[in-house]
């Protein structure tokens, strides 16, 4: 038995010989095997039948753009107990995906609304006693 491979750049067979069955096949060359000549046909990898994962984009400025939040909200905050308005003004970032900025504008905004109603509560007291002393 002698195996003779034919280069890619010759004639394919006509139709109508005793291999052709009329399909489309991936032939890379064509061999002769006992006086006849035989395509071989390309075997495909079993990786092209397995499901591809989507790539993962990863943007690492996402992760430094929420890291910049945490300064300015961190600023707010402390200036928040000099004067109360930082605090209201912290409400930007409630929606923050850096956690820490985002814990302390809701801290920020709970303090105001507390300080507020000790601020009400201070002046209906001064509003109280001076109508007592008015008597």
């Amino acid at each position: 038995m002698v195996y003779t491979q034919v280069p890619l750049n010759t004639q394919n067979p006509s139709p109508g010989t005793h291999f052709d069955d009329g399909a489309n096949a991936n032939f890379s060359a064509y061999v002769f095997k006992d006086g006849h000549m035989v395509p071989v046909v390309n075997q495909q990898n079993n990786l092209d039948k397995q499901p591809m994962m989507p790539p993962v984009v990863v943007h690492p400025q996402t992760r430094y753009e929420d890291q910049e939040n945490t300064l300015p909200a961190l600023c707010l905050f402390i200036a928040g107990f000099f004067f109360v308005i930082p605090w209201i003004v912290n409400c930007v970032y409630i929606k923050s995906k850096n956690r820490i900025a985002r814990a302390l504008a809701i801290s920020s905004v709970t303090l105001f609304a507390f300080s507020a109603l000790c601020l009400i509560l201070y002046f209906c007291l001064i509003v109280y006693v001076a109508n007592d002393d008015d008597e």
